[in-house]
């Protein structure tokens, strides 16, 4: 069972002193690091399944994170699908101006396998420019650099609708200029490459527990605009990209035929004395291959002292070529959160999932209700 494995990762984790790594040199070169643990524990307690499809999973279930094929099923208390440990360290010159950056995670959901997420080198051109290249986080969504640091979001996880695709990182590099316009605080990151995701946790919720697909995004070109001031932020990114598929448990050799999709995304976020919102919205555009996708996020939170509750509504809908809506699903989250110390916090989650896919769908995992809570830090 994946729980000895994630549950003895973590431990280790919990070992490590809550305290910034400080600074060691090693001759005119600078060591930093840090990592960030969440120890999570939940269970489905109701819902439905469609008897029609059975795709290898104990339903009612719950997908907690489609990109690392997170899913609490029916039955018994799972501590594996939001459970992980992460660490990283980063070198660089005495002057600030180059580093190298890594960072590797271990997951519950993939039975305590490590993964290497981030290696990029960056180098500060001038004041307000910078570039960087190797593998990193691709930027879908507002909180996807930090989407594996439990500490740092208010949910335990993310709501699946908006947070769930079947890539998350890319190899290539970006060049980032901020600056301040007015009383704008500014940045415009131009970021491109490449990404071939082998075993697709997202492709294994949809084809099946024992299906292996590899994912190829090729011709990766992408801007990002972000803007803030006082109270208010705003974030609008456009990805495009070539995609291909290859169903490897049933035989298959090569990748599909490539076929373009253009990706939209919008993030505004709000907060004001203790009160804070945030509203998210994807498209993605698919027409070449199948259709297009929507999905959307809104959130409100309060703060007071240490405790921190939260509401939020997400929803996703597909739309065929053909006009069809075969699959819609949403989730109404509450969180309660609160901060232990600095760095550490606990929170619990209820979720209920409200499937309004067609009946006899092949993604189809009906209804459920969820309770989460979690133990999050970071050292």
């Amino acid at each position: 069972m994946p729980f000895r494995r994630t549950a003895l990762l973590i431990v280790l984790g919990t070992l490590l002193r809550p305290l910034p790594s400080p600074a060691v040199d090693l001759q005119g070169l600078e060591f930093t690091g840090s990592g960030f643990m969440t120890l999570a524990a939940g269970r489905v307690f109701g819902g439905t399944r469609d008897v029609a499809v059975d795709q290898g999973f104990h339903c009612p279930c719950f997908i907690s994170d489609y990109a690392q094929r997170g899913v609490y099923e029916a039955g018994h208390w799972q501590a594996g699908p939001d459970s992980k440990l992460g660490l990283q360290g980063s070198v660089s010159a005495a002057d600030g101006r180059f580093s190298l950056t890594g960072q590797a995670v271990s997951r519950g959901a993939a039975n305590g396998a490590a993964n290497l997420e981030w290696l990029y080198a960056t180098a500060e051109l001038s004041g307000n420019l910078t570039v960087q290249l190797g593998r990193k986080r691709l930027p879908l969504f507002s909180y996807s650099e930090a989407q594996d640091v439990g500490y740092a979001l208010p949910w335990i996880h993310l709501p699946p609708q908006l947070y769930g695709w079947e890539v998350v990182n890319y190899d290539g590099g970006s060049l980032v200029w901020r600056d301040q316009w007015a009383q704008w605080n500014a940045a415009v990151q131009v970021f491109g490459g490449s990404e071939v995701r082998h075993d697709s946790g997202y492709w294994r919720i949809y084809n099946g527990r024992n299906s292996r697909t590899d994912v190829r995004w090729s011709d990766i070109l992408g801007t990002e605009l972000s803007v803030s001031r006082e109270w208010f932020s705003a974030r609008v990114v456009r990805i495009q990209s070539h995609t291909q598929n290859k169903l490897v448990s049933l035989g298959e050799t090569s990748f599909s035929e490539r076929k373009r999709q253009v990706i939209h995304g919008l993030s505004l976020g709000a907060d004001v004395d203790n009160w804070f919102a945030r509203g998210e919205f994807l498209y993605i555009d698919r027409s070449e291959d199948y259709g297009k996708d929507y999905a959307n996020l809104l959130a409100i939170g309060y703060r007071h002292g240490p405790w921190q509750p939260l509401l939020s509504r997400a929803i996703y809908r597909q739309r065929l070529n053909t006009d069809s809506v075969p699959e819609r699903h949403g989730t109404w989250s509450a969180v309660l959160r609160y901060d232990l110390t600095d760095d550490s916090a606990i929170k619990s989650q209820l979720d209920l999932w409200k499937d309004r896919t067609a009946p006899g769908y092949g993604s189809m995992h009906g209804d459920a209700r969820q309770f989460t809570v979690s133990y999050d830090r970071v050292f």
